[in-house]
Parts: structure tokens; C-alpha cells; sequence
């Protein structure tokens, strides 16, 4: 930091410094973001594909029901076919009577049995749209994954160039800093990123709040380095905190 630059030299170069430090999170976020959310489109897409296969067994179970109640059913009508048969040659009223009650006995499972096979096939039908649907999300969530991926392909060079020439600048303006502070600024931008500086608001530590003591405030006034005496940000006033882009 040159020794002849004034207080509001000094505090432009730090909102510079800020503002470039901003930028270079900020890219490098949207660097990071790609992965993150390829990696969740993933996850939601096996999702989907376990839905279908756990759909899929379901539908099974539930046809392998419907042909067990078929062939009872078909069961049963043999059944009837039989006690029918046997009427006639029924050798008594009390033998007629009992095959009788056989008969309508079986034909009272058999109509429990034929609604059962109702129910199964409406089952059947609601499970297997249900399968199309879900066949549907996997193939939404598969486009939507390779759009992902498209995406961060196509971003990641342009963001990882812009990540470049932003650190270079951010290099430059960080010479505002003194050169005995330096290692100061670099371990508070590894602990904070851009919130290795905080501007200074009516008094107040816009990082934490905290009220700059006077003495402090003079000595930003006189171009000297200062850290908030509570959180350990890099402070400046930002004189033109309103017009800044």
C-alpha cells in the first residue's frame, strides 16, 4: 500500500478489493453448484427407477393373485358342475337336500371369489397406470439430468476462466492491503470468503454488528488498517455504499 495514499484512496480500494471478492465467490459457487445439483438429479432419478422396479414387482404380486383367484374360481364351477351331477343320483331327500346346500354354499364362495377377481383386475388396471406414470417421471427426470449435464459443460470453461482473471484482479486490488496484513487478509478469506471485509455503517460492523470504537474510526479516517474488534473483519467506510453496482 503506498504511503501517500489517502483514507478515501484506501477505502476504495478496499470496496474494489470487496466487490472483486464478491465476484470470485460468486463464481466459484455457481462452479461448485453444477456438481451439486447433477449429483441430486442423480439420486432423484434412481429414485424414480427404484419406484418403477418396486411398482413393477407390485403389479406382479398383484396378477399373480388374480390368476390363483381364476383358477379357484374355475375351482369352484367344477365343484358345482359336480354336485349337480350328483343330485341325480342322489338316493334320499336328506342326501338331495345336503348336496343342495353343498351347491349353494360353493356358489356363495364362488360369487365371494368373483368379486375378489373384480377387485384384483381394477387393482391390476390402477397399478399398471400407475407404472406408466412412473415410467413417465424417469424419463422427465433422465431429459432433466442431461440438460444438467449440458449445462455445466457448456458453463464450466467460461466460469472457470472468468475464476481466472478475477483472481488475477482481485491479486492487484488486494495491494491496497498492507503488505505486513497480508496474511491476515488471505486467512480471513479462507475462513470467509468475500466476508474477509465488512464496510462500516454508522459506527456499526455491518459483519457483526458490533460498534467500532472511536479510536478505530479514527484511524480509518487516517488510512491506517483496522480490524473489528469483535469478529476480525477487514472494515472500511464505504462512502458510496449506495451506488455501488
Amino acid at each position: 500500500m503506498a504511503a501517500e495514499a489517502s483514507a478515501a484512496e484506501i477505502a476504495q480500494g478496499m470496496k474494489t478489493l470487496h466487490v472483486l471478492l464478491r465476484r470470485l465467490d460468486t463464481a466459484r459457487e455457481r462452479l461448485q453448484e453444477g456438481p451439486r445439483r447433477i449429483a441430486l438429479a442423480e439420486r432423484q432419478q434412481a429414485r424414480a427407477e427404484a419406484q418403477v422396479e418396486e411398482q413393477q414387482q407390485k403389479l406382479k404380486g398383484l396378477k399373480k393373485q388374480s390368476d390363483e383367484c381364476n383358477l379357484n374360481l374355475k375351482s369352484k364351477e367344477s365343484d358345482i358342475l359336480k354336485l349337480e351331477g350328483q343330485l341325480n343320483t342322489a338316493t334320499s331327500n336328506e342326501v338331495y337336500s345336503s348336496i343342495k346346500g353343498q351347491i349353494a354354499s360353493v356358489r356363495t364362495a364362488r360369487g365371494e371369489m368373483e368379486e375378489a377377481g373384480l377387485l384384483a383386475l381394477e387393482a391390476i388396471d390402477e397399478a399398471e397406470q400407475q407404472l406408466q406414470d412412473l415410467r413417465k417421471l424417469v424419463q422427465q427426470r433422465s431429459s432433466e439430468l442431461q440438460a444438467l449435464r449440458d449445462e455445466h459443460a457448456r458453463e464450466t470453461p467460461l466460469l472457470e476462466a472468468e475464476i481466472a482473471d478475477v483472481e488475477q484482479l482481485v491479486l492487484s486490488a488486494a495491494a491496497i492491503v498492507p503488505a505486513a496484513e497480508q496474511q491476515t487478509l488471505m486467512r480471513l478469506r479462507t475462513a470467509h470468503g468475500a466476508g474477509a471485509l465488512a464496510t462500516v455503517e454508522e459506527d456499526f460492523c455491518t459483519a457483526c454488528d458490533t460498534r467500532v470504537i472511536a479510536q478505530d474510526m479514527v484511524r480509518m479516517r487516517t488510512a491506517k488498517f483496522v480490524q473489528c474488534r469483535d469478529c476480525g473483519r477487514i472494515l472500511y467506510v464505504d462512502s458510496g455504499a449506495g451506488s455501488e453496482s
